[in-house]
């Protein structure tokens, strides 16, 4: 993916951040029952995909809402890529959105933490014990990337693959495999 493509990626999930963190004060599941509300998102992310995409370099922006008991709610405006003819994204539409997934776990870990459900100093395989050789592993460890666990991506193998047959999906196992 180009630089600025994946750049334009990046400050699309840190608007929808932004714009979810803003809804959150007044999502309840009474309220997410209103379709009033719903109108209200969906015009909220046009008007924001209308004046920011250009500046902020974006196609689409995807915003998926729950709250408990509710069926999951996904809003959606603009095109699959910046160019013409581009179809419009859809609900079911997915995003490369590179490394920004670390910092989403990483806040979601340390809610987690807070709440005392985890502690940051556990062994990994006390929360996946179906990696036992990874037991001495600790999530601090895993979150500051200094595991020692081999990246995929590092793996010639994997590279020449890419780069020969780019639109192959891989197993999990295949990935395991060559690391």
């Amino acid at each position: 993916m180009a630089h600025s493509a994946q750049k334009g990626f990046m400050k699309k999930i840190a608007v929808v951040g932004a714009i979810l963190a803003s809804l959150l004060g007044i999502l309840s599941p009474a309220s997410l029952a209103k379709p009033a509300l719903e109108k209200v998102i969906q015009a909220n992310l046009e008007k924001h995909y209308t004046h920011q995409k250009e500046n902020e370099y974006f196609s689409a922006i995807q915003l998926s809402t729950h709250v408990a008991n509710q069926p999951i709610q996904t809003y959606v405006v603009g095109t699959v890529s910046h160019d013409s003819g581009s179809p419009a994204i859809a609900p079911e539409t997915l995003f490369q959105i590179g490394s920004i997934t670390k910092s989403f776990t990483a806040a979601l870990l340390l809610l987690a933490e807070g709440d005392g459900r985890i502690k940051l100093q556990d062994s990994f395989s006390q929360y996946l014990p179906e990696y036992p050789r990874w037991s001495g592993l600790t999530i601090t460890q895993l979150l500051n990337m200094t595991s020692g666990l081999p990246n995929y991506t590092d793996s010639a193998t994997v590279n020449l693959a890419f780069a020969q047959t780019p639109d192959r999906r891989w197993s999990d196992r295949e990935l395991i495999a060559v690391v």
